[in-house]
């Protein structure tokens, strides 16, 4: 993978997991709001249906995997042409690596906009996890190749740690398909994978970014030896480990922040609005009201009551009252 290769891979990789990280907080932000439980729900089942942003993103995969294909064909026949083996073989197994992701692309595409292929739960993210344990293999097998090979492998074995964390979430993608931990925490490792090709491509194509002491071997497209003399594999080893953590840094750096900013822009109002002093709902005020109508009708009541039982103890004084001659009445 040469100078022109690895900046678009980083390109094609920075703007997928980008693309993906923003859905991805959009929607579970939109449904977890809405939500009544309040509980974690994977927005993968808003993706589907023909949505756009779903849409965009795997026309993006189609579009970058052909590219890249063609790109690893047209290496491949100059690396024939100028007698380069190693160099035919690896663009050989970029482009295999370009066709999973492609059949991806289409595969979901098709499952998800109409009923042509129906596929159980869990088979796109099978195909997704082949594709990144191709690409782990491509980069694994550039960094245990030759014993006299320079700093680059250094590069490829950093390399080896994003693509394994998409190879985790993916497969924990797979056993829970309703968390969204998984495809966040994936669509950061792609940001990473980008980033780091960026890297890759300045430190070990241009002299201005690579490592004093340093030279570039190039014997075909992607076969080539950053060979360092003496401490300066060392100092370059240190360089580019150094260089991967502040790639790191800068990326939770950059995400956890607009993750916050679009949990605040992205939610939806809670249905419970505060009631002022002088604000008061019409079913509110009805029940004031027939609250009040009550209250009167049982103090009337009460009043009702005391009144007949001062009539009756009235009477009752009345009846047993004597007369003026110091006798009762009697009753014949």
């Amino acid at each position: 993978m040469g100078l022109e290769g690895l900046i678009g891979a980083g390109l094609g990789f920075l703007s997928i997991g980008l693309w993906q990280a923003f859905t991805v907080v959009k929607f579970f932000r939109l449904n977890d709001s809405a939500s009544s439980g309040g509980g974690a729900r994977r927005s993968r089942q808003l993706l589907k249906g023909g949505n756009s942003h779903r849409n965009i993103e795997l026309s993006i995969i189609a579009v970058l995997s052909i590219l890249h294909m063609v790109f690893s064909l047209i290496a491949s026949s100059n690396d024939q042409a100028h007698g380069s083996g190693v160099g035919m073989a690896l663009s050989l197994e970029r482009f295999g690596v370009a066709t999973l992701f492609l059949m991806y692309s289409l595969v979901a595409f098709i499952s998800e906009s109409s009923t042509i292929l129906p596929l159980p739960a869990g088979t796109l993210e099978l195909v997704a996890l082949f594709a990144f344990g191709e690409e782990f293999l491509l980069f694994y097998s550039n960094n245990s190749g030759e014993h006299d090979a320079g700093l680059e492998t250094q590069y490829y074995s950093l390399i080896l740690v994003p693509i394994g964390v998409c190879l985790l979430a993916t497969a924990m993608e797979v056993a829970f398909p309703t968390a969204v931990l998984p495809p966040f925490v994936r669509s950061m490792a792609l940001v990473l994978q980008g980033t780091w090709f960026f890297q890759m491509a300045a430190s070990i194509y241009t002299t201005k970014w690579m490592a004093q002491g340093c030279e570039l071997d190039k014997r075909g497209e992607g076969d080539v030896t950053l060979r360092c003399e003496g401490m300066s594999l060392m100092r370059g080893k240190a360089i580019a480990t150094l260089q991967f953590n502040c790639h790191l840094a800068m990326l939770l750096l950059f995400l956890l922040p607009l993750y916050a900013l679009m949990s605040r822009i992205y939610t939806v109002p809670s249905t419970y609005e505060r009631l002022g002093d002088n604000e008061v709902s019409d079913e509110a005020r009805g029940s004031l009201q027939v609250k009040d109508r009550g209250q009167e009708l049982a103090q009337a009541e009460y009043r009702h009551v005391l009144e007949d039982e001062d009539e009756n103890s009235d009477s009752l004084e009345a009846k047993g009252a004597p007369d003026t001659n110091g006798f009762h009445r009697v009753s014949i």
